[in-house]
């Protein structure tokens, strides 16, 4: 596994600054989540005990500030990694090409043309989420979750300490088990499609072979078997999807509820202000966005 992440991180060299430069807006757009909704929940708390604008306009600024610079950064965000990953895809295509040409047509002998085309096309295409989900966000989450940390710590450290423990619980521990679940069905998958894409050439390609010697129907049923057994592989992965999706959700809520929780004996023991209550959970629930 490692070898195999260390040659797409070769193929992929290219374009790491492009990478890295996808790292620190798509940072800087959950950073913004987490401020507005900060300030939103420390707004609308202070503007509850105050009848002076003057006591909120810097906070008001501050939400717009965040509201805006959200919206921009998002776009730009998209914009940017998903131009990023086509021309990364398109390398990596063009590089397959470029390998697999020489061999043509002796050392490919043995390997089908639809099985090539499957790896050309769906598998290539698969790698799309190398960079959209492994490379970027990982470290974009990170630096979220210390941002988001920080500023927990800042009210008290028991606040900054839960918050990190149910990340860890989030973006480590629940994404392992959902790569455990699902990695046979993933391996299966591939191997299925590849399978399914040959099947259908050779039936497309061998027609006429198929209808002469009577060969349709089982030719058919092959076909058919494939596409069942990659339905079902694909809904045991739908499955594992939601189940990781689900725990999330799960977690994140707890983890909100847990800073509430240890959050009110720090008002209601003087160490921190009513007003800024409302914004320490938020603040959390916002940082599992990473």
């Amino acid at each position: 596994a490692m070898s195999t992440f260390r040659r797409l991180l070769g193929l992929v060299a290219p374009y790491r600054w492009a990478i890295a430069f996808g790292v620190l807006v798509s940072f800087a757009t959950m950073a913004s989540s987490v401020g507005l909704m900060a300030m939103s929940a420390y707004l609308i708390s202070r503007a509850a005990i105050t009848n002076a604008f003057v006591d909120v306009a810097v906070i008001v600024t501050a939400v717009r500030f965040f509201a805006l610079s959200r919206a921009a950064l998002r776009y730009v965000e998209r914009y940017f990694n998903h131009r990023t990953t086509f021309r990364i895809l398109t390398h990596l295509r063009v590089w397959f090409y470029n390998a697999v040409e020489p061999l043509a047509p002796a050392g490919l002998l043995r390997q089908h043309s639809g099985d090539l085309l499957a790896r050309i096309v769906g598998d290539i295409e698969t790698l799309e989420n190398f960079t959209l989900r492994v490379l970027i966000p990982p470290p974009a989450a990170l630096l979220t979750t210390l941002v988001s940390c920080a500023i927990l710590t800042w009210f008290d450290w028991s606040l900054g300490l839960t918050l990190l423990v149910f990340a860890v619980l989030a973006g480590a521990v629940l994404p392992w088990g959902t790569r455990a679940l699902s990695r046979p069905a993933t391996v299966e998958a591939a191997t299925v499609r590849g399978q399914l894409t040959v099947a259908l050439v050779d039936e497309t390609q061998g027609l006429a072979d198929l209808l002469a010697n009577g060969r349709e129907q089982a030719q058919a049923a092959t076909v058919s078997g494939l596409a069942d057994r990659l339905a079902v592989l694909q809904q045991r992965l739908a499955l594992v999807r939601g189940l990781n999706i689900g725990v999330a959700a799960l977690v994140t809520g707890l983890a909100g509820l847990a800073v509430l929780w240890l959050g009110i004996p720090l008002v209601a023991f003087g160490r921190t202000e009513g007003v800024f209550l409302a914004l320490l959970p938020l603040v959390a629930i916002t940082c599992f966005e990473a």
